[in-house]
């Protein structure tokens, strides 16, 4: 099953490129208001929004 999963952090758009399960960290594209690619991110699982982690569920 793939979705496009985004979230907003820091007035930026955070799309999810890849989640890995093992490090339990997800890969982000950092996106702008207007929808300008800034960076790319590494975040930890721990720090996503509860929906996402709800979604990214490594349990299920």
């Amino acid at each position: 099953m793939e979705k496009n999963l985004s979230f907003e952090h820091n007035g930026m758009t955070m799309k999810v490129v890849f989640f890995n399960q093992n490090k339990m960290s997800v890969d982000v594209n950092c996106f702008d208001k207007d929808d300008n690619f800034i960076k790319k991110a590494n975040i930890v699982f721990a720090q996503l929004p509860k929906k996402l982690k709800a979604i990214l569920n490594p349990k299920k």
